[in-house]
This record gives structure tokens, C-alpha cells and sequence, in this order.
């Protein structure tokens, strides 16, 4: 994973991390911008980076308990649950959903991995779009 540049807004340390053991630390979001090559990448590596994405995003909520516990709640899974799903694809979608459906959430994010508010949303839309079950429905 990439850490932050140095003095970047995502290069604070957060003491409550060591609190959710088992979960991922988040920093910087693992990639050259927002899903970057995505267009052009197989669908597997547009998955892998998305459970990536989606992962840091879940050790960024885990690290704080103002942020873990609306989750929680939102949610309905235990924090013992979530530790041992982490890695499942609905969990992860539930996380980047629950992000993205809160605008102070998303600042938070954008704030954390050192990006424009618009850059992290769209890493977040295009993360929770690769994970299954994400796709945009076409209409016509």
C-alpha cells in the first residue's frame, strides 16, 4: 500500500487503530488516483482493487468509534462478525455504501487519503461499482 506524502493531510497518526486488531490500516488508497487504470484492466483487477479500496475504507471506519459505531448500528453486524467478514464482498460494499451515503463521510475519506472530495468519491462509487452486485443497471 502507499503511504501519504509526507506533511499530507492523511499523514496524521490515529492512537484508536490499535483498538480493532485483525482489521487493515487505512492510509492513502493503495492506487495512482482513483481506481486508476481501470478502464483498461481486466475485471478481476478492478475487483481486487476495489476490495482494496474498500478494505483501508473499513480499517479508516474500525479506527474510530464515532465512525465504527453508526456503522455498526446501520449495519446490524457485531464488530466480532465484522472482523471475521471483512474480506467478504457484501461487507466491503456495505462499507464504501455507507461512506458514500453521507457527504461528511466522504470529506472524512477524501481528507484521510490526501484527495479532492470529488477524486475520493469517485474511487469510492467506482470501488463499490466493481464489487459484485455494484453494477449500474441500464435502463434503456
Amino acid at each position: 500500500m502507499d503511504s501519504p506524502q509526507a506533511g499530507g493531510r492523511g499523514s496524521r497518526g490515529d492512537p484508536g487503530a490499535e483498538r480493532h486488531a485483525g482489521l487493515p490500516a487505512a492510509r492513502g488508497c493503495g492506487m495512482d488516483g482513483p481506481m486508476a487504470g481501470a478502464a483498461g484492466e481486466q475485471p478481476m483487477m478492478q475487483q481486487e482493487k476495489a476490495q482494496i479500496l474498500a478494505l483501508q475504507a473499513l480499517a479508516w471506519l474500525a479506527a474510530d468509534e464515532d465512525r465504527i459505531g453508526p456503522f455498526l448500528a446501520q449495519s446490524g453486524i457485531g464488530l466480532a462478525d465484522l472482523q471475521a467478514r471483512a474480506g467478504e464482498a457484501d461487507v466491503l460494499a456495505a462499507v464504501l455504501e455507507f461512506i458514500l451515503g453521507d457527504d461528511d463521510r466522504v470529506l472524512a475519506w477524501a481528507d484521510e487519503v490526501d484527495l479532492r472530495p470529488e477524486a475520493a468519491a469517485m474511487a469510492l462509487s467506482d470501488a463499490r461499482a466493481a464489487l459484485p452486485g455494484g453494477a449500474v443497471p441500464d435502463w434503456t
